[in-house]
């Protein structure tokens, strides 16, 4: 049944979306035949004319005006979800600026309540308190992630609360995060991906020298935008929402019971931190970039498993895989690169981003890094294309562009092979990216 026109009007009017006068005025500008009978046509009408966005005419279609406006921003659309919280595209009301806003999901603040309880009696007034304690943290470490100023990492610019919806306000990347690309596409040529880790360790460089560490190095926390810039998502926020959530002594049966999102994916994670997140450091980044590049390269995790723990495991115990079997034109030198930034004892790994940099710049791949906007290579429509002789899948020829390459026809891969669909499962959905723009792989 449709809205009413009134009750739409008087929704778009409590979600400060427009004022009562300037609606009026624009209902007047319909002749009497073509005026819009109710909300569902008022709600098509405004979109089509840019007035509101679909997504805002959906909210206030479902009653959910009132979540549409943060403080002084006004969201627009829903770009990225995951375990660390919707994000948003949104304007800045007294700038025009577009930025990206992520919701803080309840679910979080509630489980980091619950464990700051400990034995004392459970008490409204202390619930509160804890609750203060825990937001107070969060902020706090907000506030520490936003002195870090770097083109390969997301800026995030503030913390905010408003009507107990509590959100950060980050750079908006126009672009897309590399887990969609690899699905997208599938493998990435190695000089290409070379090119993109080097840019996402020269941003962890910077971190780290400033000790903040990621802990979540993954190919969703990495977006390419339209100049063909990586820019690292979630810089020193993910340290943060693990250690709320699960604590810093969780142990590994704690952290398998959480959202993976949260803990550091499984199939990046570093062995050492799989077991106390208190360990991870500079060397756990590492480890987590090198799994990223084996993923860029082959579209496969670099190790296999049925289940989370089975992929854990295989971190501490399984052979680290050759790259040079799964690429045979590869040079000796960036497989040395490779196994030592996955060996599986911190003190075996490059000790440093500068020594990860060093090393793959002195590989002869890094020749063909590109400078500027990428664009894949087409394949021929209908090919079959097997990834390492386990997944096979068709390609077919579209014309949709995709942020961070080059316009033109693109080929998109669809989500018929086993490995796709490890890619899209690993998270929950995507973009933003959590850059702003997306929460993903």
């Amino acid at each position: 049944m449709a809205m009413r026109l009134q009750e739409f009007v008087r929704g778009v009017v409590r979600g400060r979306l427009m004022a009562e006068e300037e609606l009026a005025q624009y209902l007047n500008t319909f002749p009497p035949e073509k005026r819009p009978a109710d909300g569902d046509a008022l709600a098509r009408v405004l979109v089509q004319d840019e007035k509101l966005t679909t997504f805002q005419a959906t909210a206030v279609l479902a009653g959910k005006e009132g979540q549409l406006v943060l403080g002084e921003f006004v969201l627009l659309d829903e770009i990225g979800k995951g375990g660390m919280g919707c994000v948003f595209k949104a304007v800045h009301r007294p700038s025009g600026a577009v930025a990206a806003v992520k919701v803080l999901p309840e679910e979080a603040i509630q489980q980091a309540v619950a464990r700051e309880a400990g034995p004392a009696p459970d008490t409204s007034e202390a619930q509160t308190g804890r609750r203060s304690v825990v937001l107070g943290r969060f902020h706090q470490e907000v506030a520490a992630a936003s002195r870090l100023c770097h083109p390969n990492i997301v800026a995030a610019y503030e913390s905010g609360e408003a009507n107990g919806t509590h959100y950060l306000v980050l750079e908006y990347v126009d672009g897309q995060d590399l887990a969609t690309l690899i699905q997208e596409y599938g493998p990435v040529p190695v000089g290409v991906a070379i090119g993109w880790i080097l840019q996402a360790a020269r941003g962890l460089e910077y971190a780290h020298g400033k000790n903040v560490i990621h802990r979540d190095i993954k190919p969703g926390n990495l977006l390419l935008d339209r100049e063909g810039t990586i820019k690292i998502l979630d810089m020193g926020l993910a340290r943060v929402m693990e250690e709320e959530i699960v604590g810093p002594g969780a142990t590994l049966a704690e952290r398998l019971t959480m959202r993976g999102e949260m803990l550091g994916t499984v199939d990046y994670i570093s062995p050492e931190q799989a077991v106390d997140t208190r360990s991870a450091d500079r060397r756990s980044d590492i480890y987590s970039l090198g799994c990223t590049f084996y993923r860029l390269v082959t579209a496969e995790p670099i190790y296999d498993g049925e289940t989370a723990l089975g992929k854990l495991l295989a971190h501490y115990e399984a052979p680290i895989p050759s790259l040079r079997e799964a690429l045979p034109d590869i040079s000796p030198l960036l497989d040395q690169a490779f196994r030592k930034m996955v060996a599986k004892q911190p003190e075996e790994r490059y000790q440093s981003m500068t020594e990860v940099i060093a090393a793959l710049r002195a590989c002869p791949e890094a020749a063909a890094a590109p400078r500027g906007p990428w664009k894949p290579t087409p394949w021929p429509a209908g090919q079959e294309v097997a990834v390492r002789a386990r997944a096979s899948g068709s390609l077919a020829a579209s014309n949709r562009t995709v942020s961070g390459i080059s316009e033109g026809t693109s080929w998109t891969r669809r989500p018929s092979t086993t490995a796709e669909k490890t890619i899209s499962s690993e998270e929950g959905t995507t973009k933003m990216g959590d850059s702003a723009t997306n929460d993903k792989q």
